[in-house]
């Protein structure tokens, strides 16, 4: 320090005001994040009772907030044509290799995953999910609704929202 300098030092109940300032301000920026995300306003959760099984779901319907779709992930798909979305499992992404077994169980390989003993009359021709595009394959396998086994693979635009929990619709069975 320099001859005949003081350095003042800030006072202590001032430092502290000016924190608890901040820690406010972040409080209520974090509460308003929270009321943005959340706010039923905007609806952007919803409970979901899915008619085929009556089965309740939680869908998350801002996807595009959370983590990007990835393969095996349960997520709520409004085909064309269809009044009312309903819970798909998406079975492969853009880019990824699509390989259908000639063998009798018909088994759908997409990437490293495998789904055995599903008829794909309509993925045949497909060597590649397309961009933009995606397989989805019903969540209860003996719905009877259409999924990219009838129909190819479907734009990712459908996706409504991500199932972010659901009840299983069949308890597991003791052994």
């Amino acid at each position: 320090m320099a001859a005949g300098r003081d350095v003042a030092l800030p006072d202590p109940k001032r430092v502290q005001r000016w924190a608890r300032r901040i820690t406010l301000a972040l409080a209520l920026l974090g509460m308003a994040y929270l009321w943005a995300r959340f706010s039923l306003a905007k609806a952007p959760i919803n409970v979901v009772v899915w008619p085929y099984r009556g089965a309740p779901l939680i869908v998350d319907e801002w996807p595009s907030w959370g983590r990007a779709l990835e393969q095996g992930d349960l997520v709520y798909y409004r085909f064309e044509g269809e009044p009312q979305a309903r819970p798909v499992v998406v079975a492969g992404l853009p880019g990824q290799a699509v390989r259908v077994d000639a063998t009798e169980d018909g088994a759908l390989q997409v990437g490293t995953r495998r789904w055995p003993h599903v008829p794909t009359p309509a993925l045949a021709g497909v060597a590649e999910v397309p961009v933009d595009r995606l397989l989805v394959l019903n969540h209860d396998p003996e719905a009877p609704f259409p999924d990219s086994r009838h129909l190819g693979p479907v734009p990712a635009a459908g996706v409504t929202g991500r199932v972010i929990w659901h009840w299983p619709a069949d308890p597991p069975k003791k052994r």
